[in-house]
């Protein structure tokens, strides 16, 4: 008998006190001459509510590599299958002049001096960032963690029945999985006015 892992087993508890489902999967990888550890695929996701209209979507898969392996938030359908990746601008950024203006930008001065916008060719192609309450819910959710990123069709979430096939925007960190209950309910809150906003926009 295999002792559960310690994240998957706060986060069901989130899920349980906040009278929400959870729906988990891990696998394990074989072990060969090569790799004599056993590693294991984890994948968790919790809806907001019956509606779906919402999901925490927590990922760790060491066969991945880079932002791929290790990533957590929460994430909703959109209508864009556009790939648009949005984070906080860091000291480097700030001191390289040289990509300034290389940079894509949603004509916002307040939102465009914090945030850094990558994976984005054209433009005008950035329409659903360019409404000023999404901009100060992407701020509010950055200031949650320095590692916050919101992306836009960012990795395949197939894995997920309610989002298999879909275009999808996420509100997400890398590296390391969300299981404190006041951040995780700061992030759905965030996520649904966002999707609210979004839909009124349509």
């Amino acid at each position: 008998m295999t002792t559960e892992d310690p994240s998957i087993k706060k986060l069901k508890s989130f899920a349980n006190r906040t009278n929400r489902s959870v729906h988990c999967s891990v696998q394990a990888y074989p072990t060969n001459a090569m790799a004599r550890v056993r590693h294991h695929q984890r994948l968790l996701h919790i809806p907001n509510n019956a509606d779906n209209t919402s999901l925490l979507v927590c990922h760790y898969d060491p066969k991945k590599i880079g932002d791929l392996e290790i990533y957590c938030g929460v994430f909703f359908p959109v209508s864009s299958k556009d790939k648009i990746v949005i984070r906080q601008k860091d000291m480097l950024d700030k001191i390289n002049i040289f990509s300034k203006n290389k940079r894509a930008k949603t004509g916002y001065s307040v939102f465009d001096s914090k945030t850094i916008i990558s994976e984005c060719s054209d433009h005008s192609r950035l329409k659903i960032f360019q409404n000023q309450k999404i901009q100060e819910k992407i701020l509010e959710a950055f200031g949650l963690d320095l590692r916050m990123k919101a992306g836009l069709n960012a990795m395949s979430l197939d894995y997920i029945k309610e989002l298999e096939g879909k275009p999808h925007l996420g509100i997400y960190i890398t590296g390391e999985w969300i299981l404190e209950d006041e951040k995780l309910e700061q992030l759905f809150s965030i996520a649904e006015t966002i999707r609210s906003q979004i839909l009124m926009n349509n």
